[in-house]
């Protein structure tokens, strides 16, 4: 309200009467009818009047609020142009004087007249130049009233005029200028609060109060000295201009957003400016009630964005475009374009629209359809942007388009029209951060958007690279600007958004984070390796500790699974299960507190639960602990068959069951039984390709057809891994009968598919896998060759082959087994050799290697290879008693030898026996034969030489006679053909 004229007294009652009417009038936001009462005392008190220029002022400020309650632009036109025909007239009036109040009053008639000009030109451009000199009458015009301590009169002049440099603001200018004018006003506006007495004053130092707030909000986020300063006198001036007057502040609170009542988050942000909309919308300010719609958008739309169910979401979206349009309806009438950049801009929002409804529909071809919509009216967001000359406008213009053209290409199959939209995406990211920096050069907070987006497009052209190393730099790159985006959304800059809208800003910590998580997997898909793993995971669970802040209990799933999957990759089983655990928990929350997404998120929660056995199996694979890894597989297709929308996985994890069955039949060496689980494995894997190659067809999203066909490769190698290993136990079975030459050609066969295999597989446990059965298949056929040829070279060549394969072992177990096999290989070549030569350090050292064979044999959990390798070493010690005894010259002794030997030999043919190998057993047969025949003439040499004693074979010692070296000669060595 404008100074009282009542307490000047006249003669005129009817004066005074029209006076304090027009001032009621004016209480009650009825300026239309204020101006006329203004008028009719103007008119009884003639302009010559002393008051004649108050008057004139009080006049013309009544019929510019008149004019903001217009109805149609013609009568907003047409109030305004009257409105400064009063200025100009109270101006003339003024100039009269010489007091010193009259010279800053002409300075505010100018300012008035320059301001109603800014309202009433078209032209963007001569706006800026109106607002600049309305702005500098409107400087002076304070700076000589606060001089001459003319303080309510500076009160309603900063309150009338401080809009000014707000509108200003938005405008295209150097930083420094717009900060300065900023600065400046908010100056200003602290001498009011400081020297006007709040008892006598209560509306007019609310508004000012809120008015300082307003010009504070702007810069805070720009001047980061002292960050948190700023968000502590906007909560401190808002809370006093409540105190003094509710319904002033609420009213101005246009220009803050709303106030700061509720909690600080979007859904606070709307509870505002509902809070002060009823207030506003008394007022019937068509600027009031537009910022107020404006700002309603706003925040309704960002809110939509970060909601977990996508149907609220929708709805949120359709409110905030509602709030637009009535903001849209209201600027109209004032010819006033939004200052307020940002989410769905109100001058134009179809395009940010569209995009933003895309992101709810589940339908891909809807989402398509939005999409091209929105693509097809960019040129005419970008015209609107650039003809309002505000920077913010344009940069938000292009960051819609970018954005638009990003989720197009996304959807885009062809990649030449993918990478066309990507380029374009490029473009208008590149020219949004450019005219950024030009506006408020490296300021955090507007660049947190800007880069992380950049990242985003990066990764997408990343994406359509054939060739690995530009990919993987590209990637590197985008990763990078992700983290500048982190660095900046963390920066002191930002503790605005930080203190005022948590949900905001935590929804973009954690997606920035879940990003660099979906990027750094990316990488290890090029050929990363573990560290990029590493950083996927760590993110992942950043993310969901940002949205389990948010109370977003579905993006906290999908992180969890998300770093579930990395910890599965790196064989982190324990993390794996943690984090699927974790997942299977938030997906069961989210199913109970989105009953529109209950049941999709009970499936997804079964899903985790199938997952999380899985990873328990695969514990268990690891450990070669096969029968319970077939249980747990078991438990995990089950899970899957009752998921609607997993089902058809659960004949793959059926098939794995299978397989591990398969597995541990041939770990305890049961080769028919395992050629019979292999060959089952075999089928089912063939059923789940059948019933995977079904459920393709009707994938819908793209993640899931490619996730379908990456299946169906997966499966094909499966089931070539089957052939393979039942090629393997085939060649195990015949090597246990000696049928050495079919032995090498089905390990070949195996070793042959196994390569294929491996080249056909992904970086992974499953392909190290599948190479390290490659390699010690490799070993065993040229172990076989080594018997077949009895060849003591081959032998070490197959030893050299199994200590490779240590180095591309898949677990401790594995590692102990392959040194099991190098060292009984070598025993076979010690023990070839010194039959060769007779050598007894040969002797010595196969018996020293078979030692440390059983030794690793039995670490690693595998009792019948070292019941083997116990058998050979007993068969190696029995022949070499023979040739000891075939030396032996006293007929008893000689019997004695034979006996011990025989009771060696029949401990290795009862051990073979029991393995079902049945060369070695014959083996060991052929030689017991030679031992019972010579130990017969022995016996009988004794009886003929009249001794007649009779040795049982049961107490002859096993021991050869003190002294005795166990050396052998030439002629008691078997042939090369014999195998021992």
């Amino acid at each position: 309200m404008q100074p009282s004229l009542i307490r000047r007294p006249s003669s005129l009652t009817e004066v005074h009467q029209l006076l304090l009417q027009a001032e009621k009038l004016e209480t009650q936001y009825e300026w239309p009818l204020a101006a006329k009462q203004y008028e009719q005392v103007l008119n009884i008190v003639g302009e010559n009047s002393p008051y004649s220029a108050t008057l004139m002022e009080r006049c013309g400020y009544a019929v510019f609020r008149s004019g903001m309650q217009a109805s149609t632009p013609m009568e907003f036109r047409d109030n305004l142009l009257k409105a400064i025909s009063f200025y100009r007239k109270a101006n003339r009036t003024l100039t009269i004087g010489t007091e010193l109040a009259n010279v800053a009053r002409t300075y505010r008639c100018e300012s008035f007249v320059w301001y109603l000009r800014y309202w009433l030109t078209s032209r963007p451009s001569e706006k800026v130049a109106m607002l600049e000199k309305a702005w500098a009458s409107a400087r002076e015009c304070l700076r000589q009233m606060y001089e001459a301590e003319i303080g309510y009169e500076y009160v309603v002049t900063y309150n009338q005029l401080s809009i000014i440099p707000w509108i200003r603001f938005f405008f295209s200018q150097a930083k420094k200028s717009r900060v300065e004018s900023a600065k400046e006003a908010i100056e200003l506006g602290q001498h009011v609060i400081e020297s006007l007495p709040q008892v006598e004053h209560r509306a007019e130092l609310a508004t000012c109060y809120v008015q300082v707030s307003s010009l504070i909000g702007l810069i805070a986020d720009i001047e980061p000295s002292d960050a948190r300063s700023p968000v502590h006198l906007l909560r401190q001036y808002w809370k006093k201009a409540k105190e003094l007057s509710e319904e002033a502040a609420l009213i101005e609170s246009s220009r803050i957003g709303g106030g700061l009542d509720y909690e600080d988050t979007m859904e606070g942000g709307i509870k505002s400016c509902e809070r002060a909309l009823p207030y506003v919308l008394k007022t019937r300010d068509n600027f009031l009630i537009g910022l107020t719609y404006d700002f309603l958008a706003m925040y309704t739309a960002l809110r939509s964005v970060i909601t977990d169910d996508s149907e609220i979401g929708a709805k949120l979206l359709s409110q905030a475009l509602s709030h637009a349009e009535k903001a849209k309806a209201h600027y109209d009438l004032i010819s006033m374009i939004s200052p307020r950049a940002g989410m769905l801009w109100v001058e134009f929002p179809e395009p940010e629209y569209l995009l933003t409804t895309s992101w709810f529909e589940a339908d891909p071809s809807r989402k398509r359809g939005a999409l091209i919509k929105a693509a097809k009216v960019l040129p005419h967001l970008l015209k609107v942007a650039r003809s309002s000359l505000y920077p913010e406008a344009v940069v938000d213009a292009h960051h819609v388009c970018s954005k638009t053209l990003l989720f197009l290409a996304k959807l885009e199959n062809n990649t030449q029209k993918k990478r066309r939209f990507l380029r374009q995406a490029l473009w208008h990211r590149q020219e949004s951060i450019r005219i950024q920096k030009e506006t408020w050069g490296e300021v955090a907070v507007y660049r947190v958007l800007p880069l992380s987006y950049l990242g985003d497009v990066k990764f997408e052209l990343a994406k359509t690279f054939k060739s690995p190393y530009g990919a993987k730099r590209l990637v590197q790159q985008a990763i990078q600007n992700k983290l500048s985006s982190l660095d900046a959304h963390s920066s002191d800059h930002n503790a605005l958004i930080r203190e005022t809208a948590e949900d905001y800003y935590f929804h973009w910590l954690a997606k920035i984070h879940s990003d660099v998580g979906i990027f750094s997997n990316f990488l290890f898909e090029l050929g990363g390796g573990d560290d990029n793993l590493r950083k996927a995971a760590r993110e992942f669970v950043e993310a969901a500790k940002a949205f389990q802040t948010l109370k977003l209990p579905s993006r906290v799933a999908e992180s969890h699974q998300s770093a579930a999957r990395c910890y599965s990759l790196m064989t982190h089983r324990a993390e794996a299960v943690e984090h699927f655990e974790e997942a299977q928990k938030w997906y069961e929350t989210a199913a109970a507190t989105i009953p529109a997404l209950t049941d999709f998120y009970r499936d997804q929660a079964t899903y985790m639960a199938a997952w999380n056995r899985i990873e328990k199996a695969r514990r268990c694979h690891d450990k070669q602990q096969y029968a319970q890894a077939a249980k747990t597989y078991n438990e995990s297709a089950e899970l899957l068959k009752s998921s609607r929308k997993w089902s058809y996985l659960s004949t793959e994890y059926k098939a794995l069951s299978q397989l591990e069955s398969a597995e541990d039949k041939s770990r305890r060496d049961l080769g028919d039984e395992a050629i019979i689980e292999f060959q089952a494995a075999l089928e089912a894997f063939l059923e789940s390709l059948i019933s995977i190659q079904i459920r393709v067809k009707d994938l819908e999203s793209p993640e899931e057809t490619h996730m379908g066909f990456e299946l169906l490769k997966e499966e094909r190698l499966r089931t070539e891994y089957c052939k393979a290993r039942i090629e393997i136990e085939k060649a195990r079975v015949l090597n246990k009968k000696g049928d050495y030459r079919d032995t090498i050609e089905r390990y070949g066969r195996a070793i042959e598919i196994l390569d294929e295999v491996t080249a056909g597989l992904p970086q992974g446990p499953e392909k190290n896998e599948v190479e390290f059965i490659a390699t010690i298949s490799r070993a065993w056929q040229i172990m076989a060759r080594a018997e077949d040829e009895v060849s003591p070279s081959l032998y070490d060549k197959a030893s050299q082959m199994f200590k490779r394969s240590k180095d591309v072992s898949t677990s401790e177990s594995a590692r102990l087994l392959v040194l099991g096999h190098f060292n009984y290989c070598r025993a076979l070549e010690k023990a070839s050799r010194f039959f060769e030569t007779g050598k007894s350090t040969y002797q010595a050292a196969a018996d020293s290697y078979l030692e440390a064979a059983i030794g690793y044999y039995l670490k690693a959990g595998l009792p019948s290879a070292s019941e083997h390798a116990i058998g050979t070493k007993r068969l190696l010690e029995g022949k070499v008693m023979l040739n000891v005894a075939n030396r032996e010259k006293d007929p008893e002794k000689k019997a004695q030898i034979y006996s011990a030997a025989e009771k060696i030999l029949n401990s290795a043919f009862k051990s073979f026996g029991e393995l079902g190998e049945i060369a070695r057993r014959d083996d060991v047969l052929r030689t017991l034969e030679k031992v019972r025949d010579e130990k017969e003439l022995a016996l009988s040499i004794i009886g003929d030489l009249a001794s007649r004693v009779i040795l049982s074979a049961n107490t002859i010692p096993i021991k050869a006679p003190s002294g005795e070296r166990l050396e052998s000669k030439s002629s008691g060595a078997p042939t090369s053909k014999q195998t021992w």
